[in-house]
């Protein structure tokens, strides 16, 4: 025979406390995801550091660019600014001076 469950008007506390617990941890997930969510959306697409105002070089962090793929970090090499920035849809990730080679 299997343990004896206490029945009566004392048991249902248990059960209170963890809705309350329950209901309570989802106000602060939902409170975390909505302040992440509006932190992104601030974000503005930079491509020149707003120190020095040189193009800026995106890196690459494999394991947040397979998070957030709007979204990457940008550093400055004449100043060394980092920072977040939005990816801009249509134009090239990076803005860098690139000079080519020709052959003749």
């Amino acid at each position: 025979m299997g343990p004896h469950l206490p029945t009566g008007p004392g048991t249902d506390v248990g059960r209170f406390e963890l809705a309350v617990a329950v209901v309570l941890l989802g106000l602060v997930v939902l409170r975390v995801l909505i302040v992440t969510i509006l932190g992104l959306l601030i974000l503005r697409p930079v491509r020149e550091c707003p120190a020095c105002f040189e193009p800026t070089v995106p890196i690459r962090w494999p394991l947040v660019l397979r998070l957030a793929t709007g979204f990457e970090w940008r550093w400055c090499p004449s100043c060394r600014w980092q920072g977040p920035a939005r990816k801009v849809s249509g134009q090239r990730a990076s803005t860098g001076n690139r000079r080519t080679r020709r052959r003749g």
